[in-house]
């Protein structure tokens, strides 16, 4: 992935054409919605070529909501490595605030996401597609804690932490639709882990 932080004006160029492409995929998804248009309506949309199109995003999917995986964040890494704090669930959270809230351009931030809420809010299927990746995520996390916490791998605590988490970004992701442009999804985020220390603390 290119890094806008860098003074290289190519680098600068190809990640501003990436935001276009991803800002394209989302406004097509809110008006025609996911199955409502193929790859070369994305890339006319965009204003590139089929070619260039796909050496910048493999699948729709990837044009709606982004790479999958937590790539080479520097607090998954700082997570893996016991950091920043030595506690399992704060830091665990700290590190998954990151993951989701990641953005190449922070000048960008607010109105991609606001796209990319926008697309998992209006379409079905985009939302089932968030919840996959948050899948995929879930399996990563449960490997890295086990790693973290020197636990043997598929260890029965990891399982149950990732559950919980995917079990708390499904709620998370049914009340951002249905607050729609009320919130957004990582304010509904953190109201419902609230909402599941809460619960916890009941007696």
């Amino acid at each position: 992935m290119w890094d806008c932080s860098t003074d290289d004006p190519r680098a600068q160029r190809a990640h501003k054409r990436l935001q276009e492409i991803r800002s394209a995929a989302c406004i097509l998804v809110i008006e025609r919605g996911y199955d409502g248009f193929t790859m070369d309506d994305l890339a006319e949309a965009a204003g590139v070529s089929r070619r260039t199109l796909f050496n910048y995003v493999p699948d729709k999917a990837s044009a709606v909501l982004g790479p999958d995986g937590v790539g080479d964040n520097p607090q998954v890494a700082l997570f893996r490595d016991g950091g920043p704090t030595g506690v399992l669930m704060p830091d665990l959270i700290q590190a998954l605030d990151s993951v989701m809230s990641e953005v190449e351009d922070p000048s960008m931030a607010s109105d991609q996401h606001a796209l990319v809420e926008r697309a998992i809010a209006s379409d079905g299927k985009v939302a089932h597609l968030a919840i996959e990746r948050f899948t995929h995520l879930s399996d990563t996390l449960a490997t890295l804690i086990c790693e973290r916490e020197k636990w043997d791998a598929g260890d029965l605590r990891a399982r149950t932490i990732t559950a919980t988490f995917l079990a708390i970004v499904k709620v998370s992701l049914e009340e951002f639709s249905l607050r729609k442009a009320d919130s957004d999804f990582m304010t509904v985020f953190h109201d419902v882990l609230d909402a599941d220390a809460a619960v916890r603390s009941m007696r």
